[in-house]
């Protein structure tokens, strides 16, 4: 079932966006790497909330915080990276890939995408969730950073990402 929820959730989401002027637009001009990392984060991270709704109830293993700070980690780094001006499109290519296609924990895209995803619905309600999920992946990044502010012991985006939620 974990597995039909997040496969749903592209498929819906996927349509949504084709429809939705906002993300056409979004989708209608060049984007960088980070924007593609933020992008995809987004969009696995709830697939990944969706699943563990479904398998754990939204609960965290005992290990949870640890892991998604190491994820909240490699992110950083990674969209540190995406961010230079010198990055090759080959090593820009990897960091995408490696965001998602790793094991389930070291997803480190997915996994904070799916921390933020639950944060969000947890302190704010559904509404609230779906009401980021409207909009592009900064505004739904940006709330994140909002709870950030609330709440320093969630896992943290780096004042460097932060910075570039243009």
């Amino acid at each position: 079932l974990s597995v039909v929820a997040h496969e749903v959730f592209h498929a819906a989401y996927g349509v949504y966006k084709e429809s939705a002027p906002e993300w056409r637009a979004y989708y209608g001009v060049s984007r960088s790497p980070f924007e593609e990392l933020l992008d995809l984060t987004q969009n696995e991270g709830v697939a990944y909330y969706l699943s563990l709704i479904q398998q754990a109830r939204g609960h965290l293993p005992p290990d949870g915080l640890q892991r998604a700070e190491r994820a909240f980690a490699r992110f950083n780094a990674a969209a540190s990276e995406l961010l230079s001006p010198g990055i090759s499109h080959a090593r820009a290519s990897t960091l995408l890939r490696e965001s998602n296609t790793a094991q389930y924990w070291e997803s480190y895209g997915s996994i904070t995408g799916m921390i933020i995803a639950r944060q969000i619905d947890q302190t704010l309600g559904r509404g609230a969730l779906v009401e980021a999920l409207k909009g592009t992946p900064q505004g739904f990044f940006r709330t994140y950073a909002d709870l950030m502010r609330r709440d320093n012991g969630l896992p943290a985006l780096s004042p460097e990402v932060i910075r570039n939620l243009r």
